[in-house]
């Protein structure tokens, strides 16, 4: 069984160059967390829609614990 007080681990991976460097450009509602746009930080050019991030990055097999740092209206 799962523990809810444990997340995964997850790791950007550069489908151009390999790179798990990444930023990321917001445009539109900031309480929105798929608005922005991914940006690889190598020179490759590689960008990516955030609300596509399940196809770059992937568990890492670790897990930590869960920490409630804020909260959002909306």
């Amino acid at each position: 069984m799962a523990d809810a007080n444990l997340i995964d681990v997850t790791e950007f991976t550069c489908p151009r160059c390999g790179s798990h460097k990444f930023g990321t450009s917001l445009n539109g509602d900031p309480r929105d967390p798929h608005i922005g746009v991914g940006y690889c930080h190598n020179p490759c050019g590689f960008s990516w829609r955030r609300s596509d991030d399940a196809k770059y990055f992937r568990k890492t097999g670790r897990q930590i614990a869960a920490v409630c740092i804020g909260t959002v209206e909306r």
